[in-house]
């Protein structure tokens, strides 16, 4: 017996003049990233970006970070100050919504800056002037639009309040 396998219709792409049709999806390359092919960013600046700014706990002690002796525990107050930015999916929507990110290709963007922060504000951390270093040599480092569009922009989990359970 010879199985038939039906595909689903694909979705009707919408032409830039029909913007009263709901049902039609827009497929784009994701905006202020070089295309490789097709609709696939070169997200490898993003990440390269993300790397430098040593989105990982650490500490004063090299090594207890190295062999650690126990655990570091903290209080919730101080888990909810960088819990919120943890949720980070590391997508780019955050980048190709970014003004900045479109004109100024050393800054490093609301990504790796949010990453940033959550480290520097975990209280097991010590990497605070390290990061600060690598941040002192970019220009622009915020911008009130692009804060502005963070909660609209991003996907739901990374805008959650900061509250630990």
């Amino acid at each position: 017996m010879r199985h038939v396998h039906q595909r689903a219709p694909a979705p009707r792409l919408q032409h830039a003049g029909d913007r009263t049709r709901t049902d039609l999806v827009t497929v784009a390359p994701l905006p202020n990233f070089a295309i490789i092919r097709d609709l696939v960013p070169d997200l490898r600046p993003l990440f390269d970006k993300h790397a430098a700014l040593m989105p990982h706990i650490i500490r004063d002690d090299v090594q207890e970070m190295y062999e650690p002796t126990g655990e570091y525990f903290q209080t919730r107050h101080e888990l909810e100050q960088f819990l919120q930015f943890s949720y980070c999916i590391k997508c780019g929507c955050c980048g190709a919504a970014c003004p900045t990110v479109a004109t100024d290709p050393e800054y490093s963007g609301p990504m790796a800056l949010a990453q940033s922060h959550r480290y520097n504000a975990d209280s097991r951390d010590g990497g605070f002037s390290a990061r600060r270093q690598v941040l002192a040599t970019e220009k622009g480092r915020g911008s009130a639009t692009t804060r502005a569009n963070v909660p609209r922009l991003a996907p739901r989990a990374s805008t959650r309040p900061a509250r630990s359970s």
